[in-house]
């Protein structure tokens, strides 16, 4: 998406950073594109944990503007950032051990979001939470730490994807846009994590899917893009989570869903969520199965359950006791 000055502002600030140079003459004199090629260099790379943004120096000759100094604010030397990619590389090797590069794009996307949903925890007082060494060697870390590890792991894995910033729920955000079988679709590990977005009371912690491979409409009823550069359009639904699995459902059907929810329960029991496609279908889910109580009859023995209802998405989820 950028012009072809700010690209090679793009490489030449990248170069600088990979090669842990102190500072590099950039080809602009425009501090305000400066910045936006750093932005996008950050969004395109999450694995660039020594460096933490960086300060520039206008160069004057009088009244005229005659150079552009960009210098990276390091956080550590070459030979610390050495021991610490060792140390990423040992638990990457690790957390990518049940995924094949000869998977599906929808398969490795999946994969690294329960990964991180799994192994990862949400924590404000996580050490160095603004980059992957807090994902990786603490396993734990805040929605910028959940971005660019899932930037970095499906780099790992050949699927392209890039991190994108703004707000959610009146918070500042970070999360992904993906491009899976040709199409991009908006993904966001943290709020893949049930204790961070729901809005109700849980019992532990599990997977919220209502994150995993979304359209920029769909995620916009939460989230509000601050990126400096234009998105890609979201137009395909086929590896949508929900789709994918088959847990979608676009007119009534009790037995279907009832079905669903019954293999979940013989099968754990593990949570299991449905998505209706309008919120009229939701409501009729919610009187059927919850205040009509016939889950009872697709799970039994079942005497105590959670619901939770996400009435943006129409999402019903059940966690089992």
């Amino acid at each position: 998406t950028l012009t072809d000055e700010e690209r090679v502002v793009y490489d030449e600030i990248l170069s600088c950073v990979l090669n842990h140079e102190p500072k590099v003459s950039v080809s602009t004199l425009d501090k305000d594109l400066l910045d936006r090629c750093y932005e996008a260099v950050n969004a395109d790379y999450g694995g660039l944990f020594w460096f933490d943004g960086y300060v520039y120096t206008i160069y004057r000759l009088g009244d005229e503007t005659t150079g552009l100094e960009f210098a990276p604010k390091y956080t550590m030397d070459y030979e610390e950032r050495l021991a610490m990619q060792r140390s990423i590389d040992a638990s990457v090797e690790e957390l990518l051990n049940g995924v094949s590069i000869s998977d599906s794009d929808y398969e490795k996307a999946k994969y690294v979001f329960d990964t991180l949903v799994d192994n990862v925890d949400y924590d404000l007082d996580a050490p160095e939470n603004q980059n992957i060494i807090s994902t990786f060697v603490y396993r734990r870390t805040v929605c910028q730490g959940y971005a660019c590890a899932v930037q970095y792991l499906l780099n790992q894995l050949g699927v392209e994807s890039f991190i994108v910033t703004g707000v959610a729920s009146g918070e500042n955000h970070a999360w992904n846009m993906v491009l899976l079988d040709g199409d991009y679709y908006c993904l966001d590990a943290t709020w893949g994590n049930s204790l961070v977005s729901a809005a109700e009371d849980v019992r532990g912690k599990f997977r919220n899917y209502a994150y995993l491979n979304v359209t920029k409409e769909e995620l916009s009823k939460t989230h509000r893009s601050s990126s400096p550069f234009v998105l890609p359009e979201t137009e395909s639904m086929e590896d949508n989570y929900y789709i994918k699995e088959g847990l979608y459902f676009s007119e009534w059907d009790p037995d279907a869903m009832g079905e669903l929810i019954s293999t979940a329960w013989f099968s754990g029991p593990q949570p299991i969520t449905i998505k209706l496609s309008t919120a009229e279908l939701f409501h009729q889910a919610i009187d059927y199965f919850i205040t009509g109580e016939h889950i009872g009859d697709y799970c039994p023995g079942l005497t105590s359950y959670t619901y939770l209802k996400d009435t943006s998405h129409n999402i019903l989820t059940v966690v089992f006791s």
